[in-house]
């Protein structure tokens, strides 16, 4: 599938960490930041590339599409790992 101008498709990683207290007990926490793996880019992109995992910021507009998210990718990079 090739997508237009600067969109990209990205899908989250799930990630869940666990904290063990003193008495033995597992609490899973979640990340506070979503990272996310790009999985298909639009012609016009030029700081991304298919397999990049990235953070985006926090009121970054993201459209569902099948399973995973589409955004403009010169609104909503905050970092790419």
């Amino acid at each position: 599938m090739k997508l237009l101008n600067d969109l990209v498709l990205i899908e989250e990683i799930k990630k869940t960490t666990e904290k063990k207290l003193a008495s033995g007990l597992i609490i899973p926490t979640e990340a506070t930041e979503k990272e996310y793996e790009v999985k298909s880019i639009g012609v016009k992109c030029k700081a991304l590339k298919i397999g990049d995992k990235i953070r985006l910021y926090e009121h970054t507009s993201l459209l569902p599409f099948n399973d995973g998210f589409l955004f403009n990718e010169a609104k909503g990079i905050k970092v790419i790992l």
